[in-house]
C-alpha cells in the first residue's frame, strides 16, 4: 500500500486535498463534519485473490524482465504496470463508493432534518454522485459551485 498512499500524496501536492477543503469549510462555518464516504478496505477485500494474484504477476513479470532484458527495462514495465494497477484499483472502486456517498449524504440528510448541507466530493465523483441524488429524491436540489 506505500506506494498507492506514496502516489495519492504527490497528486494531493498541485491539487489540494477534500479533505483540506472540508477542514477549512467546516472551521469557517462553524459546523460539523459528517463522513459519507466508504471505507475501500471492504472493496479490496472482497476480490483479495484477484488483486493478489495480479500483484504477484506484475512481481514476477517484473523479476523476468530484469533477469532477460536488465534493470532500465524492468524499472520501465514496473512503472507501467503500477500505474495500469493503479488506474484498475480506481476504476473498481470508483462505482460502489459513488454509490455509498450518495446514499450515505440522503440517509444523513433525512435522519438529522438538513434543510441545507454541503457535500465535498473529488471532481471524479461529482457527476455519478449527483445522479444517483437525483434518481433517488427529485425534491433536493443540487447547487454545484
Amino acid at each position: 500500500m506505500a506506494v498507492w498512499t506514496f502516489s495519492l500524496k504527490l497528486l494531493s501536492i498541485p491539487f489540494g486535498s477534500d479533505q483540506e477543503l472540508t477542514n477549512e469549510l467546516s472551521e469557517k462555518s462553524d459546523v460539523d463534519q459528517i463522513k459519507v464516504d466508504m471505507p475501500i478496505t471492504p472493496l479490496v477485500s472482497e476480490a483479495r485473490k484477484a488483486w493478489a494474484f495480479v500483484n504477484w504477476l506484475v512481481i514476477v513479470l517484473v523479476a523476468l524482465i530484469y533477469f532477460t532484458a536488465g534493470l532500465s527495462s524492468a524499472v520501465f514495465t514496473l512503472v507501467i504496470f503500477l500505474t495500469i494497477l493503479f488506474v484498475s484499483f480506481v476504476a473498481a472502486t470508483a462505482a460502489p463508493r459513488n454509490y455509498a456517498i450518495a446514499v450515505n449524504t440522503m440517509q444523513t440528510a433525512k435522519k438529522n432534518e438538513y434543510e441545507r448541507a454541503v457535500l465535498v466530493v473529488g471532481d471524479e465523483h461529482t457527476e455519478e454522485v449527483k445522479r444517483h441524488i437525483s434518481r433517488a429524491n427529485e425534491k433536493i436540489r443540487l447547487v454545484e459551485t
